[in-house]
């Protein structure tokens, strides 16, 4: 209804999660977030077990995300696993979808010790987790979240790494689901032992569709990819993205 959720959260975790919500629906009942905005920023430290940081989610195990906005900048410094992500840190379990989301905060990653993994992405840090059957889902997402990953090791497992859309995903069979027609402007810088990576393979699904500083200014280009939910200027329950004319971005009108 026209509000903005802003939190500033600044703490020191041993394992957890962090974001506006920590985690997300169960097996039995799927949790429903639609038509939210938040920004402010997220800064944990860790360093004895894993943790989930994201701006809607540490952790999505059964959620419906639609029509939502993260503005949040994200810093993460840990030793042990960890995943962050603009909209959710990670997606574990089944039942989970983000749709006609996008992302315009920042995240910056740093592992300063241990072995573990970390991943980082401009939607969803990681899919899966540990063997636990996850099926997701995540469609006509932007993400244009600036992503720096650092790393004190070598760049030599895949499983470490950052992307545009989804930071890493788990084995095949594993997790099931559609990554597609996502899209995303923002850049990706990752250090390993101080080092610039350029091992990391490009991969579409992850990566998402590149666009112009043009296409993420321009109403007609989110009009066209979100035209099932676009209220323009008569916005309704159903539909209710609009033109902020002044930021040039889409904004979750007032509906009265």
């Amino acid at each position: 209804r026209g509000h903005t959720v802003t939190f500033n959260i600044n703490t020191a975790l041993s394992e957890g999660r962090s974001g506006l919500f920590i985690m997300l629906g169960d097996e039995s009942t799927q949790a429903k977030i639609k038509n939210v905005h938040v920004t402010g920023s997220i800064t944990v430290t860790g360093s004895t077990a894993s943790i989930d940081i994201g701006g809607i989610a540490g952790n999505g195990y059964n959620a419906a995300i639609t029509n939502c906005v993260s503005s949040v900048m994200i810093s993460a410094s840990h030793t042990e696993r960890f995943y962050v992500g603009g909209i959710v840190g990670m997606v574990s379990g089944t039942g989970t979808t983000i749709t006609n989301c996008y992302v315009s905060g920042s995240i910056s990653t740093n592992v300063t010790g241990g072995s573990a993994e970390h991943a980082a992405g401009g939607i969803v840090g990681d899919i899966g987790f540990l063997g636990i059957a996850t099926a997701a889902t995540i469609q006509k997402t932007v993400s244009l979240a600036d992503i720096t990953w650092a790393d004190h090791r070598l760049y030599t497992n895949t499983k470490h790494g950052a992307r545009r859309i989804v930071g890493f995903k788990g084995t095949t069979g594993q997790v099931t689901g559609t990554i597609a027609n996502n899209y995303a402007l923002g850049t990706v810088t990752m250090t390993a032992n101080t080092q610039p990576v350029s091992t990391q393979a490009a991969n579409a699904d992850y990566d998402g569709t590149a666009i112009t500083t043009t296409d993420a200014a321009d109403e007609t280009w989110w009009k066209d990819i979100w035209s099932d939910v676009w209220g323009g200027n008569s916005p309704t329950p159903a539909k209710p993205w609009t033109w902020d004319a002044d930021a040039q971005r889409p904004k979750l009108y007032r509906v009265e």
